[in-house]
């Protein structure tokens, strides 16, 4: 449906040479900056200027990626004639281009309604509800753009491939993809769907499961336990081995669950009494809403010290992350933890602390970086170990230009600053301690599945309670395998 035949739409055509003509003839020649200073200029010449120059306006602004002077515009000229399809599409891709998805989807929804065969509106419903990962309602839309309208036609089928794609439901992908084609085998959409076919063919159904296996050694100069800040200023070597298992379920309407196990067992050579055995359970639900993942997780720990029960923490977490920028990923989460020690009750602990957390990724062969902050306060039965903690750290991790053997390179830096907010008695006044912890890891895969990491970490200490005032080095060598 055009603008002509809209019942009740005053045309300005007859008035020639006026702004609002003129600009009216910039708009469909293209010129939008000039579209819109004439039209601006021939709606302040008039007591009531017509809707149709407020949608031209409107309409101009958007094109020129003025999106939120265009909603305002476009919404006055549907205020004065709310029947316009054009107008109601228009503003929907205004909405759309600034992600104000439902507000969209009710303008394309306004543009169908009052003109049933409009392609474009159609298939505009169906990117926004694929933005919503209302796939399944955007599949309908995009099916239905493309039977109205040919020229969606190719596009339309691109899109429904894409989010079976997406789905990992490579077979229907790979159909969709094959009819994507036929339409304009010479296009840009046509050579791109070829990409994708040829993705689908070496491409691996993802496991429900993975496994890992990790076992080395260690020399510390320093043996420390930092649950209960424990420094022993001896050293000794460490031998080492851990299990980790995880699957993920089939997905329970439009939630994914998972559940994971980790083992760790650490044997002194000297030192004994510090042999630990952790034991490490979780469960997690995660929901994605328009590019926003929100997840939730329980976490069990239980620690053996020296063979003696030691701690079991109790962990629940709750989050949000999701792509800030292109390259760029937020992670948002709050987590509170339950601590029991055994044997060691005025330890016991409630733990809140907030996770926040940044991911680049620097480029296409693997190089990435993080930067987190993590605030924290631990109430504990004893005051003197309840603390208020700042936490920041920061790593890179970039492959060597050594193409035969992938070699990278880790590093990572940790500082953190707790202030115990009552007086401890061995000094007589609040305790300050403050660490900083440098590491730096060389990876080197083996075959498919395996690696060997050489790791050295140094930690430098210091507190105002000569018992935790140490420096610390830790040279490690491990081998593992993931699948």
């Amino acid at each position: 449906m055009g603008l002509s035949t809209v019942p009740g739409l005053r045309t300005v055509a007859a008035q020639e040479n006026s702004p609002l003509q003129s600009g009216i003839e910039d708009f469909q020649k293209g010129l939008y900056l000039k579209a819109i200073q004439n039209l601006q200029t021939g709606i302040q010449g008039q007591a009531s200027p017509p809707p149709e120059a407020y949608f031209y306006l409107g309409s101009s602004l958007s094109r020129m990626g003025q999106y939120e002077e265009a909603i305002a515009i476009l919404k006055k000229s549907l205020a004065l004639l709310p029947e316009n399809p054009e107008a109601h599409m228009d503003l929907g891709m205004a909405l759309f281009n600034t992600r104000r998805y439902p507000e969209a989807l009710a303008e394309f929804d306004k543009a169908i309604e009052y003109d049933p065969e409009n392609g474009a509106a159609r298939f505009f419903k169906g990117m926004t509800l694929k933005a919503l990962d209302r796939n399944d309602q955007a599949i309908s839309s995009f099916e239905e753009a493309g039977g109205i309208d040919p020229d969606f036609l190719q596009l339309a089928r691109f899109n429904v491939a894409l989010l079976r794609y997406k789905e990992n439901r490579w077979d229907e992908a790979k159909t969709l993809f094959e009819q994507c084609i036929e339409p304009d085998p010479a296009s840009e959409i046509a050579e791109t769907a070829r990409e994708f076919l040829k993705l689908i063919e070496t491409q691996k159904p993802p496991k429900a499961w993975r496994a890992a296996f990790r076992a080395g050694g260690s020399i510390d100069d320093n043996v420390t336990l930092q649950n209960i800040n424990l420094t022993t200023g001896l050293g000794d070597s460490i031998s080492f081995y851990q299990f980790s298992g995880a699957y993920s379920f089939e997905p329970v309407k439009t939630y994914t669950l998972g559940a994971g196990y980790d083992f760790f067992q650490s044997i002194y050579d000297s030192l004994h009494q510090f042999d630990m055995q952790a034991h490490t359970g979780y469960v997690s639900a995660a929901k994605n809403f328009g590019g926003f993942e929100f997840n939730l997780g329980y976490t069990f720990n239980y620690i053996a010290l020296g063979n003696e029960d030691f701690e079991n923490i109790h962990t629940l977490s709750s989050g949000i992350n999701f792509e800030l920028l292109d390259g760029w990923f937020v992670d948002l989460t709050y987590l509170l933890s339950f601590k029991d020690f055994y044997d060691i009750p005025a330890r016991d602990a409630k733990n809140h602390s907030l996770r926040i957390s940044n991911y680049f990724i620097l480029n296409d062969e693997g190089a990435l970086a993080w930067a987190t902050y993590m605030p924290e306060g631990e109430i504990t039965r004893d005051d003197q170990v309840t603390y208020v903690a700042q936490n920041v750290s920061t790593g890179i991790e970039y492959p060597l230009p050594l193409e035969t053997l992938k070699t990278r390179l880790r590093t990572s830096y940790l500082y953190y600053y707790r202030d115990y907010l009552f007086n401890t008695p061995f000094i007589n006044t609040e305790r300050i301690d403050y660490r900083n912890q440098v590491s730096f890891e060389i990876i080197q895969p083996l075959l498919d599945h395996f690696d060997i990491i050489f790791q050295y970490q140094y930690v430098n200490s210091q507190s105002n309670l000569l018992a935790n005032d140490f420096v610390e080095n830790v040279f490690t060598l491990s081998m593992g395998a993931t699948f």
